[in-house]
């Protein structure tokens, strides 16, 4: 959406490659760009297929590949969510962030260690895709099955090569991960208690919360990031 979105305003052309089992309220949002300015492509089963497609695609026409986590001006973009979540709440104790590729939850790290070391970042993913929890539990990057999820936007491997999981090693205090029924729970929870409509990738985090996945937070000031609102209608009303 933000490379539609950028492309649209500076009147350039972006290819955009999704996978087939992305969000349709993402799809949809996407087609409302101009085809001018905006090629869809949806392609591949998962989101690994899809950033295979991307990149071959990038060598191919000789142009930018933008990965959504690995790539260092995106996650510092990313990272600036951590800036205006201490310039709002300076006394934060603990961040919790959704994490897939890594780019989000390094680059808000990065903020809040720069600022204050103290500060306690929490990675959250679902066990359908886990692979940073997976880096960290090997010590290295590897291969994980990627399982159907309410979070698709978190779904998918690391690229080999990227340098976010070393970046998260050494800034990021913990990952936990959190069951679908989990996730869809907390999406649920969203609606009926703040009349807020929230994707499971963004739900994550609440689903940690709700069924304590995170220790010692008791009494901590906390900060929870919600990452989009990309659900169908259809999703969310089963879900309801």
């Amino acid at each position: 959406m933000g490379v539609a979105e950028a492309a649209t305003v500076l009147k350039l052309r972006a290819t955009l490659i999704v996978p087939k089992g992305a969000s349709s309220a993402k799809i949809a949002a996407l087609r409302r760009y101009s085809e001018e300015h905006v090629e869809l492509l949806v392609e591949g089963a998962n989101y690994d297929e899809a950033e295979c497609l991307a990149i071959q695609v990038a060598r191919q026409t000789n142009r930018r590949f933008v990965s959504p986590y690995n790539d260092p001006q995106v996650m510092v973009g990313q990272g600036t969510i951590g800036l205006e979540i201490l310039e709002d709440l300076p006394n934060v104790q603990t961040l919790l962030v959704p994490v897939g590729g890594g780019g989000l939850l390094v680059g808000i790290a990065l903020w809040a260690k720069a600022i204050n070391r103290q500060i306690r970042v929490v990675g959250v993913q679902s066990t359908a895709s886990p692979s940073m929890r997976a880096a960290f539990a090997a010590g290295h990057l590897v291969t994980v099955q990627v399982m159907d999820s309410l979070a698709d936007g978190i779904s998918g491997n690391i690229e080999l090569g990227s340098p976010m999981y070393d970046l998260a090693r050494e800034y990021v205090d913990e990952i936990v991960l959190v069951e679908e029924p989990e996730i869809a729970q907390a999406m649920v929870w969203y609606v009926q208690h703040h009349h807020l409509i929230v994707e499971g990738s963004g739900a994550v985090v609440l689903a940690a919360l709700l069924n304590r996945r995170v220790a010692g937070i008791t009494g901590k000031t906390v900060a929870a990031v919600l990452t989009g609102r990309n659900v169908g209608t259809e999703r969310l009303k089963a879900l309801l």
